[in-house]
């Protein structure tokens, strides 16, 4: 994809002329909905009916859009083991400050439209993280995380208490990309208890998409949530809480497979059914947690820097 002329919607015959390769070497580019009928051979092989075709539907964020019917405007937050920011595009974004932000620019699996996309390494993964860091089993820190989600709903967490968490466990996200970039803490005291290590690490992971979504210049005008994070109500409220914005969450667990079947047969699904509830973001809340951002910035900021 890095010979994709986003502008004309083929392959780049400059890339190509530089790299000394033959157009023909490349796959046909075709939108989703364009499958092929398998071969003869392979339908006798696999015992598959001649007539099945095959649709080659696209990366699986960019297909977990269509299952979403992500709308222009809006951003599609898919979550998994790492986390994706997604938004639609009527025109590719090539200035000087998406390319430094090394934001991924692509055609929609449509063929229709364009896709502005960033990755954050450490999504879901945290959580396996959490109980190798912490030696704790799945069972016991989803029933922490729901005890902390508790608290904060009810004002009794101290935010300050939290140690703070640069959770770049699997590399750095946009604008710097390293690979090769690990997390980082500081503020433990005699006092940092284990629920204060979990509730240090979803602040961090919020605070790290907030400085992401940042790097859109663009504000969503609703953000849909789809993947295991709609199980874990304490990374989505404070996500909501900090952004000062609502969340449109899905509890359809194959949001991604959905969308596949939509550009495959044409037909197009809703975002109803994917059965969304709502998180709300909460004006005390929102300003408590923002005023907890403002303070720690500055040590925010220095552990980003820190060298990998």
């Amino acid at each position: 994809t890095m010979a994709l002329d986003l502008a004309s919607g083929s392959w780049s015959e400059d890339v190509l002329a530089k790299l000394e390769l033959q157009k023909s070497i490349l796959p046909e580019l075709r939108p989703a909905s364009a499958g092929s009928v398998i071969s003869s051979t392979f339908a006798a092989v696999s015992g598959l009916s001649p007539n099945v075709v095959v649709h080659v539907a696209g990366h699986d964020h960019m297909v977990g859009a269509v299952g979403a019917e992500l709308l222009p405007g809006e951003l599609l937050n898919s979550t998994g083991t790492t986390e994706g920011l997604l938004f639609l595009r009527d025109l590719p974004s090539l200035d000087d400050h998406f390319a430094a932000s090394k934001l991924a620019n692509g055609i929609s699996c449509t063929g229709e439209g364009f896709t502005l996309f960033a990755s954050i390494p450490t999504g879901g993964s945290a959580f396996a993280t959490l109980q190798t860091m912490l030696d704790l089993d799945a069972e016991t820190i989803t029933k922490r995380i729901a005890g902390i989600h508790a608290r904060y709903l009810a004002g009794d967490v101290d935010l300050d208490a939290a140690p703070l968490f640069l959770p770049q466990f699997r590399g750095s996200p946009p604008p710097t990309k390293d690979a090769s970039a690990r997390g980082s803490i500081v503020g433990i005291s005699p006092t940092t208890t284990s629920d204060d290590i979990i509730l240090g690490c979803f602040l961090g992971m919020v605070l790290q998409f907030r400085d992401v979504l940042e790097l859109f210049r663009a504000a969503p005008t609703r953000i849909k949530v789809i993947g295991p994070a709609s199980k874990n109500l304490l990374w989505l409220q404070l996500k909501a809480d900090l952004l000062g914005t609502s969340l449109s969450v899905s509890t359809f667990p194959e949001v991604v497979s959905r969308g596949a079947q939509s550009l495959a047969s044409g037909d197009a699904g809703t975002w109803l059914s994917c059965d969304p509830f709502d998180v709300i973001d909460e004006q005390q809340r929102s300003i408590r947690i923002q005023g907890w951002a403002d303070q720690v910035r500055e040590r925010w900021d220095y552990l980003k820097g820190l060298p990998s």
